[in-house]
This record gives structure tokens, C-alpha cells and sequence, in this order.
């Protein structure tokens, strides 16, 4: 990804000069403005004027729909992606540095309720049996498991050949969808 230039939104070229940049002829960008792939400033005068972000854009709508062979409406969703991404790996940047600071600010101050980082229970786990909960959804069987191992049958498969007819085929040799699901059609 590129550092954020500060002028890189900064609309200064006009659709020729943006059209040469890019290899595109000028009637392309302007179908493109039309579909909503991209918005160039206007000047006082109703002049299409293009940024160099509009311009990068631009380049990777040329590489998916020359390049990777991808429609315009495919692009159109593939931006938006590129776009979503950028906003979360700001997002997590901020949040890892409020993170970091936090960290910082509290490291060395004694919180109420003790340290966060140690058990106030030495030498037992908090949680002994790994499991917090250890009975399945207590709302459902009061805490209690009906059925430690899984299986209601145990020592027995539920259906170990995968028919739920065994010793019969449920459909020997016929196409359900030809001949209504009955036997199949001899001829």
C-alpha cells in the first residue's frame, strides 16, 4: 500500500491529461463517471478535473477489466472491497496504538481489585476444569449433560453405512428426477 500522499486528493488534472495517464481514451473515463466507478471535482466551469487518487483508481479498474478479465460491475464491488480494507486497517492502527497506550499509562499503577494479570487465587487455576462450561447450555439442561459422549447409541454407530434403509438401495439405478422417484424406467 502507498504512504498517504497529502495532495493525493487534490483534483488537478483534466480529463485528457488523466485519460493519457492512465491509457484510456477520454469517452472511457466519462462511462466510467456515468456507472459511478469514479467522481472527479469539477472546476467553476463544469471542467472534469481528476486527483491522483482518481487517477490510481482508475488504474486498477484498467487492471481488472484488461488484466484479470473482470466486468465493470465486478470492479465496481472490488473497489468497494479495496475501499472497506483501507477503512479497517485504519481502524485497527487506531486502535492499536489507543491499545499501546493504554498499556503504557497503566503499567505500574495498582488497579482497584488487584492486578488484572494475576490470579487472586494462588496456586488453584481460576477455571480448574478448562471448560467454563463444562455441562453444555445450562438454560437448556440445568447444567447437568445428558450425554458425555455424543453418542445416544454408545458403542454403536447411528448409521454406519450412510443408508438410512440398509441391506436396499433407496434409488438402484434410476434418476428420481426422470421418472418421478419410483423404479427406474426400463426400455
Amino acid at each position: 500500500m502507498m504512504p498517504e500522499n497529502p495532495f493525493s486528493n487534490e483534483p488537478c488534472f483534466v480529463i485528457s491529461v488523466a485519460a493519457r495517464m492512465v491509457g484510456l481514451h477520454a469517452q472511457t473515463l466519462r462511462y466510467y463517471e456515468r456507472a459511478g466507478l469514479v467522481m472527479p471535482s469539477r472546476s467553476g466551469g463544469r471542467q472534469r478535473l481528476y486527483s491522483m487518487a482518481d487517477v490510481e483508481r482508475l488504474r486498477r479498474i484498467k487492471i481488472f477489466t484488461d488484466e484479470m478479465g473482470v466486468n465493470l460491475a465486478g470492479a465496481e464491488i472490488a473497489l468497494k472491497l479495496i475501499d472497506r480494507i483501507r477503512e479497517l486497517e485504519s481502524e485497527v492502527a487506531t486502535l492499536t496504538a489507543e491499545l499501546e497506550r493504554v498499556r503504557r499509562a497503566g503499567v505500574g499503577s495498582e488497579q482497584p481489585g488487584g492486578n488484572p494479570g494475576r490470579n487472586p487465587n494462588p496456586g488453584r487455576s481460576p477455571n480448574p476444569g478448562g471448560n467454563p462450561n463444562p455441562g453444555g447450555n445450562p438454560a437448556r439442561n440445568g447444567g447437568r449433560n445428558p450425554n458425555p459422549g455424543g453418542n445416544p447409541n454408545p458403542g454403536r454407530n447411528a448409521n454406519p453405512g450412510g443408508n438410512p434403509n440398509p441391506g436396499r438401495n433407496a434409488n438402484p439405478g434410476g434418476n428420481p428426477a426422470r421418472n418421478g422417484g419410483g423404479n427406474p424406467v426400463r426400455r
